[in-house]
């Protein structure tokens, strides 16, 4: 027999007040996510960053030039990560890697962000090609980008600009990331 003063599932009271507290900790968790994603975003263009440059090395190592046109100049020279110098160190172009060697190992980019399209051009997490210099005088110094401390010792820099402003510009040199420091 059924009891007039038994009640059966929940009231509207109790769903709302339900509902009200999933909503207050979305809430709360959406900003944690945003910056989480962010410092993986930054993790992963660190990672890709120094991987140019020890591809850079592993070139210079195995044919005793630098993957640039002519295998080196005058100064440093610089570049982006576009197709014509990541295709090298993909051992996709057999006229500067004549042994075909793969030096960098990447991932796909998934529309244009954090990896190597089908063009050969690496993007960073953001959607902006990574910068690189590399010292085509051989004497062991690059110059940093603007911005940031001038003769770096080393063979080769790579630089992500990171994430963008707000206003779509370019974050502060202390906010890039970079493979020297």
């Amino acid at each position: 027999m059924h009891n007039p003063g038994s009640r059966k599932g929940f009231t509207l009271i109790e769903l709302l007040i339900v509902i009200s507290i999933i909503a207050v900790l979305a809430a709360v968790s959406f900003p944690v996510m945003g910056a989480v994603t962010n410092q993986a975003r930054r993790a992963e263009a660190l990672n890709t960053c120094v991987s140019i440059v020890n591809a850079i090395a592993a070139y210079k190592n195995e044919y005793n030039i630098m993957p640039i046109e002519g295998g080196g100049g005058s100064e440093s020279q610089q570049t982006q990560s576009d197709s014509s110098f990541i295709r090298i160190l993909l051992g996709e172009d057999d006229d500067m890697n004549r042994r075909e060697k793969r030096f960098l190992n990447v991932k796909t980019a998934k529309q244009d962000r954090g990896g190597v399209d089908q063009q050969g051009n690496l993007w960073d997490p953001w959607g902006e090609k990574y910068e690189i210099e590399i010292d085509a005088d051989y004497n062991g110094v690059v110059n940093g980008p603007s911005g940031t401390r001038g003769e770096i010792r080393a063979d080769a820099i790579a630089w992500s600009y990171g994430k963008p402003k707000r206003n779509g510009q370019r974050a502060q040199p202390d906010k890039w990331i970079k493979s020297w420091e």
